[in-house]
């Protein structure tokens, strides 16, 4: 069985849908913007326990993580307990403070691969040594096929994983340069 580790923000619940909701993001297209995205986040957001608990559940797994990882500047209890309300299986919760932070300094050597949503974190990751396959989301389409997965079971996990570490983790940097 492979050590599979999550992201859980728009791979397990749907974060992005529920911040474009909350901030009505169809009338008030400026809270799209990277550094208003921030903003709201860090001033607003951190401190909204219904937020971050109310989160809708986007996929579901059928194995159980040796962990999880996530980028997310509110209270790491509200992610716990946003796993535990959902049925997700109790692992270690590894929670990154801010955007774009290096995650493989917590995960290195506790997974085989990793999923994110994230391009940034996907080659991070892999550059770093961590195979990771990236979850697919309309946001993240300007990156190619190559490591991309569709679903969280584990069976399409493994066989994505063995298809990249055949094809494409040892050549990784060959393909972003």
């Amino acid at each position: 069985m492979l050590r599979i580790g999550l992201d859980i923000d728009d791979c397990l619940c749907s974060w992005w849908e529920s911040y474009c909701l909350y901030y009505d993001t169809d009338k008030n297209p400026r809270h799209l913007k990277d550094a208003q995205i921030t903003k709201n986040v860090v001033r607003d957001l951190k401190f909204n326990r219904k937020f971050w608990l109310s989160l809708p559940v986007k996929n579901t797994i059928d194995f159980v993580p040796v962990l999880y990882c996530t980028a997310r500047v509110n209270n790491k209890d509200w992610s716990k307990k946003w796993l535990e309300n959902n049925g997700f299986p109790k692992s270690p919760v590894y929670q990154m403070y801010g955007h774009k932070v290096d995650k493989s300094k917590r995960i290195k050597g506790k997974v085989d691969v990793f999923i994110d949503d994230s391009v940034y974190n996907m080659i991070t990751l892999n550059l770093a040594g961590i195979p990771c396959l990236l979850y697919d989301t309309p946001r993240n389409q300007e990156w190619g096929d190559i490591g991309r997965i569709k679903s969280l079971d584990y069976n399409t996990i493994e066989s994505t994983y063995n298809e990249f570490m055949d094809n494409h983790f040892y050549n990784f940097k060959t393909l972003v340069q």
